[in-house]
């Protein structure tokens, strides 16, 4: 916390990556998801996610999703794209994906 006020302090510009090294930046990560830190804020959502995992609700869903997929079968989902959209939230146009693959 100390270098935080620090850096907001400062009127001139610092070199942030000097004050705050790897170790730091993971040290707190690892805080944000220790219940004993005083940095923790459980998310619910991630606890009920956690809680259905552990009893193997979700197990079926995992069976769903475990299927082969054939390249004709992404081949001819990718010539279905519309032109100057995106699917993504990368805003990647569909061209890139049409035109960018082996034929």
């Amino acid at each position: 916390m100390e270098i935080y006020w620090k850096v907001l302090l400062l009127n001139h510009k610092i070199d942030v990556l000097n004050l705050l090294n790897s170790r730091i930046f993971a040290g707190y990560f690892k805080s944000v998801n220790d219940p004993e830190s005083i940095f923790f804020q459980p998310d619910e959502d991630i606890l009920l996610l956690n809680d259905r995992y552990l009893q193997g609700e979700l197990q079926c869903m995992f069976k769903d999703l475990n299927v082969s997929i054939q390249y004709d079968e992404v081949l001819k989902a990718c010539k279905q794209l519309k032109t100057g959209k995106s699917s993504c939230t990368y805003q990647m146009l569909n061209e890139f994906v049409m035109y960018g693959c082996k034929k």
